[in-house]
């Protein structure tokens, strides 16, 4: 499912993705341990991954423009792909 999200950089975008009331995985509730709340991010307008993403990467597959939801900010309108 492909969503717009607004810039926002107090709220991940799991939290922006919740409170939309649309449906995300997030079996550790955001403390980036599960990975179930990935996403693909179509641009470039959002944040840096954090050095707990890092580490959750590390080991793991990642495919381009794949990041974690609750360790993602939005720092301008953009456009995100919910994996299914």
């Amino acid at each position: 499912m492909k969503i717009k999200e607004s810039a926002n950089d107090e709220l991940s975008l799991l939290e922006q993705i919740q409170n939309q009331e649309i449906e995300i995985d997030s079996a550790c509730e955001g403390n980036a341990s599960c990975g179930t709340c990935r996403i693909i991010l179509l641009s470039d307008q959002f944040s840096e991954e954090t050095p707990i993403e890092k580490e959750f990467w590390k080991g793991r597959s990642q495919k381009k423009q794949e990041r974690l939801s609750c360790q993602t900010y939005c720092l301008k309108d953009s456009e995100v792909l919910l994996k299914s």
